[in-house]
């Protein structure tokens, strides 16, 4: 797999629709199809606006399964699979492996938020990423996360993890700070979670 062309680009935060408290399956392939004909590098489904907190696994499994089967093969499919353990994050991630899924988008575990210190995000991050079938991205979005924000420091230490490809940026961090504790040499990519960081995160690249 080619990482770097696989993330470069643009990924549009899929919407979950909802008809009636249900899923609506097939608004949702409908909406990937009229994307496919865009200049979109490709989706993130099961995010933020993918209402993933609010959906059972098999709801989940099933928006993955459409998505998947849905875009064209050029495109780039990131999906959401973290959960609060590195046990559970790992065995989500194993079930959706196979459904034609690029990368797992991880959120930061936030339950036990004062808990989650450097040293704990490493550690999490680095059993998951060991035992996922697929490489995996850091989602870091401290304001849906219980204020959990993960440091360049520790990102610097993930960053050198071979199946840990990436950090999509949702918080007030400047993105320069991730992008500069990437070390040299490191295959990690540092992405724009929201669109007033977009800009910045086009200056870090030039």
């Amino acid at each position: 797999m080619n990482i770097r062309e696989k993330l470069t680009g643009v990924f549009a935060p899929l919407v979950t629709p909802f008809v009636n408290q249900e899923i609506d399956y097939g608004k949702l392939k409908e909406n990937v199809q009229k994307l496919n004909n865009s200049k979109l590098k490709g989706y993130l489904c099961l995010g933020s606006n993918g209402e993933f907190r609010s959906l059972t696994d098999e709801e989940a499994i099933k928006v993955i399964k459409t998505v998947a089967k849905s875009k064209s093969k050029n495109k780039t499919l990131l999906a959401g699979t973290g959960r609060e353990s590195a046990w559970a994050t790992i065995e989500f991630t194993k079930k959706v492996a196979d459904f034609g899924v690029d990368f797992a988008s991880v959120l930061t575990p936030h339950y036990f938020a004062s808990k989650m210190t450097d040293e704990a995000l490493i550690k999490f991050y680095t059993e998951v990423a060991d035992k996922s079938p697929i490489p995996i991205t850091i989602y870091c979005i401290p304001r849906s996360a219980n204020g959990v924000l993960i440091s360049p420091q520790a990102i610097s230490v993930l960053a050198q993890h071979p199946n840990i490809v990436g950090i999509k940026d949702s918080s007030k961090e400047d993105i320069g700070n991730y992008v500069n504790a990437v070390p040299k040499g490191a295959e990690f990519y540092v992405l724009s979670g929201s669109i007033n960081k977009f800009l910045d995160g086009l200056k870090k690249e030039l």
